[in-house]
């Protein structure tokens, strides 16, 4: 069900009928669902009017003739950016996941252990290059998630989900901003787009949308979507980085405040629990999984796509 759209109504108007879909029909639905700790919501898709099609975790390029929001840098230019920034020289011998370790055992730690083996790709250096994520203008948010949905992880029982880090786009490459809770002025206001890591526990499932995705899309696209700074924009993109055990896969979700629809691109599932890691101190020799230079180059992908659609009030 969409919200009314009387010709008359501004973008403003259509976003506040558009949000109060998502407070009041979305949301209520959603809370349910994480409340019976339910970890998959495909059966309320249908109901809450949101589509689905596939995403190839490659090009950026989803199904259907949607158009793509995110570019993610290809696995040669990764490649030649990590040979100069050498990340693997402060820790070569870092896997995603010891199989001697039992702490790891719920999918949820397993995840956040492979959240710090891509921050060892994607936030160290050789001590004299710049990081991979520099070459970028994503920037992690200090603040982190700010909603109790979002944070559903049960550390007594090692269960759960969470919204573990959330990054914003900005106007100039993140090595040349200050970290802290001050800097939105320096937000590109141009490139709605947030990239978000979800770690769960609930095991990632091809044809299934979990609960902490959807939860994330809607959430981080209702907050963007209402905030004035990016009031032009008519389509809001949410990219999803989901983490269970040691496998991962991307879930973008656009929210049209126009329509009030949201769609979901999903990519097929990566297993990154095997490897191959191997790349020499020197760099010459390199034996990297490609899923894994697959899922680095969703973290510095490049935002893309006609966000500021234009409504017949104002062609």
């Amino acid at each position: 069900m969409s919200p009314t759209k009387p010709p008359h109504q501004s973008l403003s108007q259509l976003r506040a009928a558009s949000y109060s879909q998502i407070v009041n029909h979305i949301g209520p639905i959603l809370r349910k669902r994480v409340a019976e700790q339910g970890s998959y919501v495909n059966d309320l898709l249908s109901t809450l009017d949101i589509g689905v099609t596939d995403l190839d975790l490659a090009t950026g390029i989803p199904g259907h003739q949607q158009p793509p929001f995110i570019q993610p840098i290809p696995a040669k230019q990764l490649l030649q950016c990590l040979s100069k920034s050498q990340p693997w020289v402060r820790d070569p011998d870092f896997e995603p996941r010891d199989p001697e370790d039992n702490v790891w055992d719920a999918n949820i730690w397993a995840a956040e252990r492979l959240l710090y083996f891509l921050h060892a790709w994607l936030f160290r250096s050789n001590g004299s290059e710049t990081p991979l994520i520099e070459y970028s203008n994503w920037l992690l948010h200090p603040g982190g998630p700010e909603a109790q949905i979002l944070n559903r992880k049960t550390y007594k029982k090692n269960r759960g989900w969470v919204v573990w880090e959330v990054y914003y786009y900005f106007r100039q490459p993140s090595k040349d901003v200050k970290i802290d809770r001050s800097n939105s002025h320096h937000w590109d206001t141009s490139k709605p787009h947030i990239t978000c890591v979800v770690q769960d526990d609930a095991p990632l499932i091809d044809g299934k949308i979990s609960a902490s995705e959807l939860c994330a899309i809607v959430w981080l696209a209702g907050k963007r979507g209402t905030d004035a700074r990016y009031g032009a924009h008519a389509i809001i993109p949410i990219t999803v980085i989901t983490l269970s055990g040691s496998q991962a896969r991307i879930v973008q979700g656009n929210w049209n405040v126009i329509t009030g629809k949201i769609i979901l691109y999903k990519s097929r599932i990566m297993d990154l629990g095997d490897g191959p890691w191997v790349i020499s101190k020197d760099g010459k020799s390199r034996d990297v999984h490609p899923d894994l230079l697959h899922l680095l180059g969703w973290f510095v992908g490049s935002p893309v796509g006609d966000t500021v659609v234009q409504t017949p009030q104002r062609r």
